[in-house]
């Protein structure tokens, strides 16, 4: 059985229909798991396929004694062909992924966040524009490759400031680059406002 610290953060739906299930096999492999699934967030990718025990186990069979769960690239995150069981601790992909790299990781892991996690501040500003994140750029690697380096004293901005994060429309800009955005698409959204109230045909030719 999964010792309770580690049950904590599971749904019920899932404890449910893994309870019987593990009895059968190590405690170890199911922690291991766990620990895998628990790290899901922008800086862990876990293949959803994965995401189930019953999965896990198919693939990885049970954990060998003396052995931890291993990522072939630490940069691709937690899917088959990219996991192994071996000996000693592993790097952590995140520390090995944005080594050298802080900021520019920051920068799109906080993009991803507005776009796709509820529990972030501007989320429900950011749906209310449908502003989202093209899938190439998800991969930060792929994201740095495009952006390259952080100037100092610049952060990631949005050409349009109302579209998404896709490639054509991001930039390092200033603060002061980035005010400046926003009050001139502000002023053209006023604007365009406007102009809709303006062309209403009169009430004669309104049709019936």
């Amino acid at each position: 059985m999964i010792p309770l610290p580690y049950k904590k953060n599971l749904t019920s739906t899932r404890f449910r229909d893994h309870e019987i299930f593990w009895f059968s096999f190590s405690t170890t492999s199911v922690i291991v798991w766990f620990k895998m699934v628990a790290k899901k967030s922008a800086d862990f990718y876990v293949e959803p396929y994965l995401e189930k025990f019953e999965n896990f186990l198919s693939y990885m069979k049970d954990r060998p004694e003396g052995m931890s769960l291993h990522l072939i690239d630490s940069s691709k995150g937690f899917k088959r062909g990219n996991i192994k069981w071996a000996p000693g601790r592993n790097c952590k992909p995140r520390s090995c992924t944005i080594r050298g790299r802080k900021r520019e990781h920051n920068s799109w892991k906080n993009a991803k966040m507005r776009c796709y996690y509820p529990s972030h501040a501007a989320y429900k500003r950011y749906q209310e524009i449908g502003c989202y994140m093209e899938d190439w750029l998800k991969d930060f690697e792929n994201f740095y490759s495009y952006m390259g380096q952080c100037p100092e004293g610049m952060s990631l901005d949005r050409i349009d400031c109302y579209g998404p994060y896709v490639r054509g429309n991001i930039r390092w800009a200033t603060i002061a680059q980035q005010n400046t955005n926003k009050k001139c698409h502000a002023k053209k959204t006023s604007q365009l406002s406007i102009g809709l109230f303006l062309v209403d045909p009169p009430d004669g030719e309104k049709a019936a």
